[in-house]
């Protein structure tokens, strides 16, 4: 959890590629992180990343459909598309 914490406040000073980083080093160690798929997808949904952002929101609604959160944020990258 402090790993998400760190990546958390990487995004939140402006350190979008620390953020990144962190959020893949977690998803190593746990490949199915869904706090870790949600901020690595939003990370690259919001820097305009769709193609990178799309398949973390396809594996966290994969592995928990009901993910609030990721749903909508993926229904609206499709919808920007």
């Amino acid at each position: 959890d402090s790993e998400l914490g760190k990546a958390y406040q990487a995004l939140t000073n402006g350190e979008t590629m620390i953020a990144i980083e962190i959020y893949k080093d977690i998803l190593r160690a746990s490949p199915t992180n869904q706090d870790a798929l949600f901020g690595l997808a939003t990370t690259y949904h919001r820097t305009g990343e769709t193609d990178l952002a799309r398949p973390f929101y396809g594996k966290l609604l994969t592995i928990n459909p009901n993910h609030r959160e990721g749903l909508n944020n993926f229904i609206v990258l499709m919808a920007e598309e």
